[in-house]
C-alpha cells in the first residue's frame, strides 16, 4: 500500500481552516490540465492531462504514461479514470480508445476510431466477467473483463434518458441499472442475461426529477413534489413536513444515511424523515449554472462551483467558499477525489493538481485575546475550561473562540513574568510565577495563596516565591519545581525535597509528570531525568552526544 504523504515544493495556501498543496509540471505533473482522478487500492493516485499523458503519484514523485512509453495507450488525452471493485483502473481516451490497469500490467480494450464507432467513458456497472461503460449515446456497452481488443456488446436504453447523455445511472444490488427517462418516469434495466434483458419503467406521483443510492442501498427519488424511496413495487413517499421540497435540482447521498438536497435555493440535509441542517451560508454566484457535488467521508459535502472556487459544506451545516485567496490554484475546478486517508484532491484547467485538508490545528495569538504570543503554560481545568499562561505574565481562560484576560490580583511585584498553571483535581488551577508568587483560582477568583487562611500556604518556604513548573499527583500533593529543586505541598505543610530525600538541590528543575501513578518524573536544567518511586529517586543522565 502506498500512503499518499506528502511534501510538495510549493507552500501550503493561506486559508485559516485548510492546508493546500499544489503540484504543477515543475514538480513533474505531465500538464497542468487536468481532466480527471482515481485512486486505485495500492495507494496510488492516478492523474488524466488534458494532452499530457497519464501520470501516477505516490506522493512524492510522478511517473507518466503515454503511447510512447505504454504501447496499450493510444493517446495523450483521458477523460475518465475509474476503479471497479476488484480493483482494475479503466482509463478511456479523447480519441474513443480505452484501456484497463490490473496488478501494474495494461491493457488494451478499445483501439481508437474502432468500428462499431463509440466514445467509452466511466464504468456505471459491473457483473462477475464484465463492466459496464456509459458512452455519448442512449446506451451502455459491455465489455469483457478479460476479453479481445475491441469487444464490446451495446445495449440501447429505451426509453431513452433525457439529453445531454451520458446522464447518471444507478446500479443495485440484483445487478439492475436505474435512470430517469427524457419523458421524466424511472426505468430499470434487467441485466441478468442477453436473452432475458427487458427495460421495465415506472410511474411516479409526479415527474421524475432526481435519483441517488442512499448508503444502505435504498434508491431515493425526488420528484416535482415528492421525496420517497422506489423500488421494484413502485414509489414510496417520505416527503419531509417540516418545511418546502421546491423543485430538486440535486440529490446527493451521505454515509450516514443522509441525504443533501438541493433545489437551486437552498442546501438542506434530510435526515430520518425531516429536514435537518440547512445551510444559508451556500450561496453559489449562479444558480443557474452547473454545480458538482461531491459528499466526502465525514457526512460533509464539496461542491465545485467552476469559475468561483470549491465550496466545502461541514456536516454541521457550516458552509465556505474556498477560492485563490485561500491558496487554490484555480477557480477553474475540473474533477474532484477524496482519497482513502480523507484528503480532498482536485484538478484545475490549467494550474495542476491540489490536495485540501482541513488543519488539526489553530493557532491563537494576542488578536485572540491571549496576553502576550509567547505561551509558558497550557491546561484544562476540572470544568473543561482552556487556560494559558504566557512569558510576559498573563493568564486568561477561553471563552467561546477567544481567550480572556484574568488578572493575578492581589501582586504585589508589576513585574512578575513567566505564568505556569496546572489544573487543580477538583476545582479551578494553580497558578505559579516568575517575580511573583503562587496564585489560585477557585470559585471564579483569582487569590494569592498567602492571603487563603484555609490552606495555610507557607509561602515563604518556597525559595524566591517562584513556581516554574507544577503539578499534582495521585496522592493529592501539588508539586513545584524551580531554581531551587522541587517541593511539595499537603496538609498546609510545604516540604522540599532535598538532599535528604537522596535528590539534588539547586540543580532547577523545570518539568513535572507522573506515570505510572506514583511514579513521578522531574526534568532538571542540567538535562537529567530523575525518577521519583515510593519516594526514592533515581538519576537518569542524558545519552553522550
Amino acid at each position: 500500500m502506498v500512503a499518499i504523504s506528502v511534501s510538495a515544493q510549493t507552500e501550503p495556501g493561506g486559508s485559516s481552516d485548510y492546508l493546500i498543496q499544489v503540484w504543477s509540471s515543475e514538480d513533474g505533473l505531465p500538464q497542468n490540465s487536468v481532466n480527471c482522478l482515481a485512486q486505485t487500492p495500492d495507494g496510488y493516485l492516478w492523474i488524466g492531462t488534458r494532452s499530457g499523458g497519464l501520470a501516477r503519484f505516490d506522493g512524492s514523485r510522478f511517473v507518466v504514461f503515454n503511447p510512447q512509453t505504454t504501447p496499450e495507450l493510444k493517446d495523450v488525452e483521458f477523460e475518465t479514470l475509474s476503479v471497479d471493485s476488484r480493483g482494475t483502473l479503466w482509463i478511456t481516451a479523447g480519441n474513443e480508445s480505452a484501456a484497463s490497469m490490473t496488478a501494474g500490467r495494461f491493457h488494451l480494450v478499445r483501439e481508437r476510431t474502432a468500428e462499431p464507432r463509440w466514445h467509452p467513458l466511466n464504468v456505471i456497472g459491473e457483473e462477475s466477467n464484465a463492466v459496464y461503460l456509459a458512452s455519448f449515446h442512449p446506451s451502455v456497452f459491455r465489455v469483457p473483463r478479460n476479453g479481445t481488443v475491441n469487444e464490446a456488446e451495446r445495449i440501447d436504453l429505451a426509453p431513452p434518458p433525457p439529453l445531454p447523455v451520458p446522464q447518471p445511472m444507478i446500479q443495485t444490488r440484483d445487478g439492475s441499472l436505474w435512470y430517469l427517462t427524457d419523458s421524466h418516469r424511472v426505468a430499470r434495466l434487467e441485466l441478468s442475461s442477453p436473452e432475458n434483458r427487458r427495460t421495465v419503467v415506472f410511474n411516479s406521483p409526479s415527474p421524475a426529477r432526481e435519483l441517488v443510492k442512499c448508503a444502505n442501498g435504498e434508491l431515493w427519488l425526488a420528484t416535482d413534489q415528492q421525496l420517497g424511496v422506489m423500488t421494484t413495487n413502485g414509489f414510496a413517499d417520505h416527503t419531509p413536513t417540516n418545511g418546502i421540497l421546491g423543485t430538486v435540482r440535486e440529490l446527493i447521498a451521505t454515509r450516514d444515511h443522509g441525504i443533501w438536497v438541493w433545489n437551486g435555493d437552498s442546501l438542506r440535509k434530510y435526515m430520518g424523515g425531516r429536514w435537518g441542517q440547512n445551510v444559508k451560508q451556500f450561496r453559489p454566484a449562479d444558480t443557474t449554472g452547473p454545480l458538482h457535488f461531491f459528499a466526502d467521508s465525514q457526512g460533509g459535502l464539496w461542491v465545485i462551483e467552476y469559475g468561483a472556487g470549491l465550496w466545502h459544506v461541514q456536516p454541521n451545516g457550516e458552509a465556505s467558499l474556498l477560492t485563490l485567496r485561500d491558496g487554490l490554484p484555480s477557480k477553474f475546478i475540473t474533477c474532484c477525489l477524496e482519497d482513502n486517508e480523507g484528503n480532498i484532491w482536485i484538478g484545475t484547467k490549467e494550474a495542476g493538481l491540489a490536495r485540501i485538508r482541513p488543519r488539526q490545528f489553530r493557532q491563537f495569538t494576542s488578536a485572540d485575546g491571549i496576553p502576550g504570543d509567547v505561551a509558558q503554560s497550557v491546561c484544562e481545568d476540572a470544568q473543561g475550561r482552556i487556560w494559558v499562561g504566557t512569558a510576559t505574565g498573563g493568564l486568561a481562560c477561553k471563552q467561546g473562540d477567544r481567550f480572556v484576560p484574568v488578572p493575578l490580583k492581589p501582586n504585589s511585584d508589576p513585574l512578575v513574568e513567566s505564568v505556569t498553571v496546572f489544573p487543580d483535581a477538583t476545582n479551578g488551577i494553580w497558578i505559579g510565577t516568575l517575580q511573583g508568587s503562587v496564585f489560585r483560582f477557585a470559585d471564579n477568583a483569582v487569590s494569592c495563596v498567602n492571603n487563603e487562611v484555609s490552606w495555610s500556604f507557607p509561602l515563604e518556604r518556597l525559595r524566591d516565591h517562584v513556581a516554574n513548573a507544577m503539578m499534582e499527583d495521585s496522592r493529592g500533593r501539588v508539586w513545584f519545581g524551580n531554581g531551587a529543586g522541587a517541593y511539595y505541598f499537603q496538609d498546609g505543610k510545604l516540604t522540599m525535597f532535598d538532599s535528604a530525600a537522596g535528590f539534588v538541590e539547586n540543580i532547577g528543575v523545570r518539568a513535572l509528570a507522573e506515570g505510572p501513578p506514583g511514579t513521578l518524573w522531574l526534568g532538571t536544567e542540567p538535562g537529567d531525568v530523575w525518577r521519583i518511586a515510593n519516594d526514592k529517586p533515581a538519576r537518569f543522565h542524558p545519552p553522550a552526544a
